[in-house]
């Protein structure tokens, strides 16, 4: 099995000389990137972390925190990254929850870590530091870690169905779940992109999205693993994006359709400036691009071979639409991966007929390792050895998915997902509101966004601005309503189950007369 350190270890020999990542303020050889993986995993284990350990990783991108990634595979170590857009209170659930020994932190984030290390279960003095910045004396740099560690290259026995990282993702229960990724799980993501997407050891890879996301950070591995060049950048800006894929010759992106569209929203004077004419394959996902969006990406990248993805956490991506069908197949998500079975299955427990709804199910040839302790949980998903992220979809008669709803109301923004039970519970701690639901509604850039139904208590009376504002502190700030309606009551069913449908469908009503 080829190992997600042994991937460029290889690339390493085959193209030592070559840059495999660059950021902004460096950039670093294939066999430079493997003698630092080689000198934090020493350091690390020379510091007592072992195999199985979990350390979790608040920071931004950076070419060193990919790195990071390599030298936890190498030492078995257990990767838990977390978004740095969440909140204390958020934080400090992933970070007890997966029970993680030691912690990476960037150094601007370092102080707003700092307020909470009380409350975190990470070993005293195991907090490492990247980037520039004041350190605390509770906290080290990792730098100074590598300094003194060895470039040796240990060998760690590990096994296929070894954890390699937990990626924590929003649960309807308002506490999230952490999604155990396996060795095996991850090669074979590898394996399976890379030949449906036809990535090759000449691309340059733009790497804008967060590696605390799963897709970004596989993506990135993918071409590592070829031999291909990332260029990894901090924090979004499109005009930026475009100037840096210009200079540095990137081939190959993966975006999700918010950046898609303010990418073909510049100014033609500012993409005329900025040409990518060897910008060859755009991978998309987190929600099915709209078809005006689709046509203007294809008009704005004439060379761009466009696939559209689906998938979840647990799974990876399972499905894939092909170039030669965007505009054959309108709002489709494509058919089955290399190694992927999907099936849309009704309530009777069968596979549904063409054009039938039903939930979707999927797997990938390696298997879904489950929840970290969580085993009720893992149950409530699968179904044999297929499993469940709660959407509708339907198949037409050759095949091709298509996702038609949410049965969780997951909401996706600017492809970060959010979970409305979560945004629910916080806004009813408010002590004017007596219920709240939220929902998402459309939103010209992000996709969706939250919009809250809110019934005050009697005799209260409160405004818009005051009920967005409570979210300050208790969610991070994407997960905050845009906007807020009062009524006088939610709709429910007989049995009193609140019905959402019934809210969507009187939001749409308004916003079509």
């Amino acid at each position: 099995m080829l190992g997600t350190f042994e991937s460029l270890r290889l690339s390493a020999i085959r193209f030592p000389s070559k840059i495999a990542v660059r950021d902004d303020g460096c950039a670093r050889t294939f066999a430079e990137l493997r003698t630092l993986a080689n000198r934090i995993g020493n350091g690390l284990a020379a510091d007592g972390l072992v195999k199985g350990d979990r350390v979790a990783l608040l920071a931004g991108n950076s070419a060193d925190l990919l790195a990071l990634y390599y030298a936890f595979e190498r030492n078995g170590l257990v990767a838990v990254p977390i978004n740095v857009r969440l909140v204390a209170k958020e934080i400090e659930y992933i970070v007890n929850h997966s029970e993680a020994r030691a912690m990476v932190v960037g150094a601007d984030l370092l102080p707003e870590l700092l307020g909470m290390t009380g409350r975190l279960g990470v070993e005293q003095n195991r907090y490492f530091v990247i980037g520039d910045g004041a350190v605390d004396r509770s906290a080290r740099r990792l730098a100074d870690l590598v300094a003194r560690a060895a470039p040796d290259e240990v060998r760690i026995a590990q096994r296929p169905e070894d954890p390699e990282a937990i990626f924590y993702t929003s649960g309807t229960t308002g506490f999230p779940k952490g999604v155990i990724r396996t060795r095996a799980g991850e090669d074979w993501v590898r394996v399976s992109h890379i030949a449906e997407w036809g990535f090759a050891h000449e691309d340059v890879n733009y790497c804008v999205g967060p590696l605390f996301h799963n897709s970004f950070l596989a993506v990135a591995q993918m071409h590592v693993a070829l031999g291909a060049s990332v260029v990894v950048q901090h924090g979004w800006n499109p005009e930026r994006a475009l100037a840096t894929m210009a200079a540095h010759g990137v081939s190959t992106a993966f975006l999700v359709p918010t950046m898609s569209k303010d990418l073909v929203d510049l100014p033609a004077s500012t993409r005329a400036r900025h040409a990518v004419s060897g910008f060859r394959r755009l991978i998309s996902s987190a929600s099915a691009l709209p078809t005006a969006l689709k046509q203007a990406l294809l008009d704005t990248f004439p060379g761009v071979g466009l696939n559209e993805a689906y998938g979840w956490t647990e799974v990876m991506w399972v499905t894939n639409l092909r170039p030669a069908d965007q505009m054959r197949k309108i709002r489709c998500v494509g058919k089955p991966m290399l190694g992927a079975e999907v099936e849309v299955i009704g309530e009777d427990g069968k596979p549904v007929s063409a054009g039938e709804p039903g939930e979707i199910y999927a797997k990938m040839a390696t298997g879904f390792a489950g929840y970290f302790k969580d085993p009720e949980r893992t149950r409530s998903v699968e179904r044999g050895d297929l499993i469940t992220g709660g959407d509708i979809g339907t198949v037409d008669e050759e095949g091709y998915l298509y996702v038609r709803d949410r049965k969780n109301d997951m909401i996706i923004s600017g492809g970060e997902n959010i979970y409305p039970i979560e945004v629910d519970e916080i806004l009813a701690r408010h002590p004017g509101v007596k219920e709240a639901a939220v929902i998402g509604v459309p939103h010209p850039r992000l996709g969706e966004v939250c919009h809250a139904v809110v019934v005050l208590q009697p005799g209260i009376v409160a405004d818009e601005e005051e009920i967005i504002a409570f979210c300050a502190g208790k969610l991070a700030k994407f997960k905050w309503p845009r906007s807020v309606a009062f009524v006088d009551e939610l709709p429910r069913n007989a049995m009193g189950k609140l019905l959402k449908r019934e809210l969507r469908a009187r939001i749409s009503a308004a916003s079509d007369t």
